[in-house]
């Protein structure tokens, strides 16, 4: 059975370790709808530091709840 639930996709600007170009592949091939947040000055590393991720993350699974 494939996952049907919401999906939230990371894209950090600055990522070296999945590039801009692997994650827009991803969001090409899903077929289905996702919210993508997209923190252009982050890399792999920071991202979990953003506050920007933190509050997309909490108003995210909050909404799933």
């Amino acid at each position: 059975h494939a996952y049907k639930g919401p999906l939230l996709i990371v894209r950090a600007g600055r990522d070296d370790v999945v590039p801009a170009a692997s994650t827009n592949q991803l969001i090409a091939s899903l077929g289905r709808k996702a919210r993508v947040l997209d923190l252009p000055q982050a890399d792999h590393s920071s991202v979990a530091t953003d506050a920007t991720y933190a509050r997309a993350l909490s108003a995210f699974v909050g909404a799933a709840q």
